[in-house]
């Protein structure tokens, strides 16, 4: 019994040890491994030795979105011995990264993908090419690309990365994106100006400039340099937008588009307009929209979506007299224009959605008053959301 006690108190003396053991030991720090082996000694008469012949980073500031490029960085094999170098991908899907003994031109097509991606040997006093394209896509802000090659038999290093920084901006930048024109005067002449600059582009061309409806003048000037130096852009012009004083009381919100060229490429733009002109003439409408919104089963049982606007025309003379002039879309909008039973110079507009009209999404829907001469006084926008189902519930 003795000896049996004799043990326990062994073995609770062992572990209590052990434990004051394992509390007392104070943490080793685990050095992080090396890239190069620290047992190998570099001897230059026996082994590769990879060293970078000019740049290791390029930094080409300002460029545009779509835009492409290519860099070539090159390594020299200055040791005796072969030396094996392997692409590996860069760190932004955007670049394309393979080796080449020669430096090719942007033009020229990359080799297929397994010789992108296999070992290249370069011999004692030779270059390799690392060649480097990019494409900025759609991506915007500073861009810092690592284009990596692996380095299989230099003791010195296992790998050296290159460098590329972009700035992205977008290739055309209008200020301001709109033109407001506000409230003016039925027959007032108005002109606003808006930009249009590139921050990375040395010249580019407006290859049309147009706008939408009538009542509206359009032209580009290039800009200056004292005003490009204010803008911080490389080429731009001034965008003018005039009223002719044709405008035909109401709101408008139209929009100037036009197609700007480059060397390399052609882009379309556009300004919308919005307004209102004031005139001799008063709607029941607050916008001079008249919105359907959403025309489906449910809210068309009867076969009959319609809507009335309140026309007064308040120095309209006795013998003249208001009439209908667009509807469209025709397939979709009838419209019917009647005198005011109780008002002497008013008129009621019923606007309403043909039975069988298509589905789908109306943005763009006109009608438009016209006085005895035929001159627009009025133009009205009319929307619908017409659901697919509303083509069958009508057909029944």
């Amino acid at each position: 019994m003795k000896f049996w006690f004799t043990v326990v108190i062994g073995v609770i003396a062992v572990a209590a040890g052990s434990t004051a053991m394992i509390v007392m030991t104070p943490t080793v720090p685990i050095e992080p491994a090396s890239t190069a082996a620290k047992d190998v000694v570099f001897d230059p008469d026996k082994a590769a030795a990879a060293e970078i012949v000019g740049d290791l980073e390029v930094d080409h500031g300002r460029v545009g979105q779509r835009q492409k490029g290519q860099d070539v960085f090159r390594v020299r094999n200055s040791g005796k011995a072969d030396l094996i170098v392997t692409p590996m991908k860069a760190t932004c899907q955007c670049t394309d990264v393979y080796l080449s003994d020669r430096e090719p031109s942007p033009s020229e097509k990359a080799p297929d993908l397994h010789q992108q991606r296999s070992d290249f040997v370069v011999k004692p006093g030779q270059l390799v090419y690392v060649v480097a394209r990019w494409d900025t896509k759609e991506k915007l802000g500073k861009q810092n690309v690592g284009v990596p090659v692996a380095l299989t038999n230099d003791p010195r290093k296992t790998q050296i990365q290159f460098r590329i920084n972009l700035d992205i901006h977008k290739e055309f930048i209008q200020s301001p994106e709109r033109f407001e024109f506000g409230m003016i005067s039925e027959g007032e002449k108005r002109k606003l100006t808006a930009t249009i600059t590139s921050l990375v582009r040395d010249k580019f061309a407006f290859e049309r400039l147009e706008v939408g409806p009538k009542g509206f003048t359009v032209k580009a000037v290039p800009m200056n340099d004292a005003e490009l130096k204010e803008a911080g852009a490389k080429s731009g012009y001034n965008v003018v937008v005039e009223t002719t004083g044709d405008l035909p009381a109401g709101g408008f919100d139209a929009a100037v588009a036009g197609i700007v060229k480059t060397a390399d490429s052609a882009e379309t733009v556009s300004f919308p307009i919005k307004g209102r002109v004031l005139g001799d003439m008063e709607t029941s409408l607050k916008d001079d929209v008249i919105d359907f919104k959403d025309v489906s089963e449910e809210t068309y049982p009867t076969g009959e979506v319609k809507q009335i606007v309140t026309i007064f025309a308040r120095n309209l003379k006795d013998s003249e007299t208001l009439k209908l002039g667009t509807v469209k879309p025709s397939e979709t909008f009838t419209a019917k224009l009647e005198k005011h039973p109780k008002i002497s110079k008013g008129w009621t507009l019923t606007v309403q959605v043909k039975p069988g009209a298509p589905g789908g999404l109306v943005r763009d829907g006109q009608i438009s008053i016209v006085d005895s001469t035929g001159r627009e006084r009025l133009v009205f926008r009319a929307t619908a959301l017409i659901d697919p189902a509303f083509k069958r519930t009508a057909s029944r």
